[in-house]
């Protein structure tokens, strides 16, 4: 039986940094630059490498010690605030050879600013399967995490990732689960060592039968473990809302994801305990609309995965410990 339900505590992870940082392109010059950005796209398709002037620094190579800390006035940073600005920050790191979940929150400000156009669903998708491209040609030995999800997930603020390791966001807002289940295989060629789940909240809005999520999550559990049978996946409760028709739902679909990590071996990660208040609903301080989440929600969630990343460095170390005594 695989289930784990956290509470937050003291407990700190260990802070187990990267012995070397992001260093993507930083060499090329300005003439060939515009030259790299226009052709990158087309070179992952094609399933090629994009090389910087320096022949040993693969695509998403790795040279120096980079530690972002989201201190020093970080919060008082522009950041995109619409899925437009969004999409357009994280193209242009995509296009400059950079990993958007290390970059400052502002990063590329001048060129998404201004962005008006929402993006569709289908370039989404395509921007999510380069990114996936990208990190999967230039991981090198760094550990990787993979979060899945919706709008819940796609705006987990990057700064709050626990550190020590490359985390890639693979959610997409309005999502739903027979949507997540389809694009599986975009992010295929990835080697994560966790792999964090969350969806479902827009089947219920779209009026989706219960039964009908927990085949696609099912199916989504099955699908993940074939595709990355050295990832621990961990499936993450559905949140509470402000809407009590919908917490009914919710709280017998929790009992049945819990039921699928049992089942197939996998992690369960009871965020609804940390969100919930006497009442049952979404804690009013910690959503923005009854659904979406405060800045003061994502801290809690912050602490669920510090603490969920300290419990499996300990148990990769005695899982690697007696492979080594063997």
């Amino acid at each position: 039986m695989s289930l784990l339900a956290l509470s937050v505590s003291s407990a700190e992870s260990p802070q187990i940094w990267l012995e070397e940082g992001l260093d993507f392109l930083e060499k090329q010059t300005q003439e060939n630059q515009t030259q790299a950005q226009e052709t990158i796209l087309d070179s992952l398709e094609r399933g090629e490498g994009i090389q910087p002037d320096r022949e040993e620094l693969p695509w998403f190579a790795v040279s120096r010690l980079v530690r972002f800390s989201g201190g020093d006035g970080e919060e008082t940073l522009p950041r995109p605030v619409s899925g437009a600005q969004f999409y357009q920050q994280r193209m242009m790191a995509l296009k400059r050879g950079k990993l958007y979940t290390r970059l400052p929150r502002n990063s590329f400000y001048e060129q998404w600013k201004e962005a008006r156009e929402q993006p569709s669903y289908e370039q989404w998708k395509r921007l999510l399967k380069y990114e996936a491209l990208a990190i999967a040609r230039g991981q090198g030995q760094n550990q990787l995490n993979l979060f899945v999800g919706d709008s819940l997930s796609a705006w987990f603020p990057s700064q709050a990732f626990p550190k020590g390791s490359f985390w890639l966001n693979q959610s997409i807002s309005g999502e739903n689960t027979q949507q997540l289940r389809q694009r599986l295989h975009l992010f295929a060629e990835t080697r994560p060592q966790t792999i964090y789940v969350m969806v479902g909240i827009n089947d219920l809005r779209q009026g989706v039968r219960d039964e009908t999520i927990v085949q696609n999550y099912l199916a989504i559990a099955q699908q993940l473990k074939q595709q990355h049978p050295q990832a621990k996946i961990v499936l993450q409760s559905l949140l509470p809302t402000r809407q009590p028709t919908l917490n009914r739902r919710i709280n017998r679909l929790n009992h049945a994801l819990s039921k699928i990590a049992e089942r197939e071996n996998l992690l369960y990660l009871n965020l609804h305990a940390f969100f919930v208040d006497d009442e049952g609903q979404l804690k009013s301080s910690l959503t923005t609309d009854g659904i979406h989440l405060t800045p003061e929600g994502y801290e809690v969630w912050q602490q669920a995965l510090e603490q969920i990343q300290s419990w499996l460095g300990v148990q990769y170390q005695t899982f690697q410990g007696q492979e080594t005594q063997i």
